[in-house]
């Protein structure tokens, strides 16, 4: 007889967020299409959180896109949105997700990420930004929009927000709520996922493209350094704050 073929669940996990929380590492994940937290203890990642949106319209459950976790007064939250909805949860105990609210929007805007823009908690759809406080009422928002959304980013800073496409790195300003510069990058490969980082000290940008690794001077779009690679296409460049700078 012929065997069947196996369903398996297991996924990779390959995107999410993490914290440290009351010197315990917390580790955050949409990629099952449910909530995932987990909480690192004696060397292992255990989950204490796994939960999916119900959608009482259609009385069936559905699935999460993308999660952000912060820190509010002492108390730790988990930001995740599920189709036109930005759920809150409560998560300090790191035993269980209590639900906060949910803001569900009335204009069907689906979002595609949750993240964090400097000190604020923010979405990005296809129709822009939006900037929420901590009840999730929308409190400001700007017309930067991308056919890769996961390119949106503010890198730590809450002045600005940068925008990586083909060609070049727009740089939006939120205090004057303008492009205030144009970096250009070569991305030979398309407009695929980037990310880049700031460094707000030395006031440059670290970013791989095609061809190379750059430090980019932020004010004058100078290249101050460089590295040569030979494993184009170049996607993420990050740190964390020491000196050295990652990027594949």
């Amino acid at each position: 007889a012929a065997a069947l073929p196996g369903d398996s669940k297991v996924r990779s996990y390959y995107s999410g967020d993490a914290i440290t929380y009351r010197d315990t590492v917390i580790a955050a994940s949409t990629n099952s299409d449910s909530l995932e937290v987990f909480k690192l203890t004696g060397g292992e990642l255990v989950k204490f959180v796994d939960v999916k949106p119900f959608d009482s319209r259609f009385n069936r459950y559905d699935s999460f896109y993308d999660v952000k976790l912060n820190e509010e007064g002492g108390r730790l939250y988990a930001y995740a949105i599920s189709g036109f909805s930005l759920y809150k949860y409560d998560i300090t105990s790191l035993t269980s997700a209590d639900l906060v609210k949910k803001n569900t929007n009335t204009y069907w805007e689906w979002y595609n990420r949750v993240d964090k823009f400097g000190n604020d908690i923010v979405t990005i759809s296809a129709r822009g930004v939006k900037v929420y406080n901590s009840t999730l009422d929308v409190v400001d928002s700007y017309d930067i929009k991308n056919d890769v959304p996961y390119n949106i980013r503010s890198n730590n800073t809450n002045q600005y927000i940068f925008n990586i496409k083909n060609t070049e790195i727009e740089v939006f300003d939120r205090v004057s709520r303008s492009v205030v510069n144009r970096l250009q990058v070569n991305y030979r490969s398309g407009n695929g996922n980037r990310n880049l980082y700031f460094d707000s000290l030395d006031e440059a940008v670290y970013v791989v493209d095609d061809l190379s690794a750059k430090k980019i001077d932020f004010n004058s779009g100078a290249i101050l350094g460089r590295f040569e690679h030979s494993g184009n296409p170049g996607y993420d460049a990050t740190s964390i704050g020491n000196e050295y700078l990652y990027f594949s």
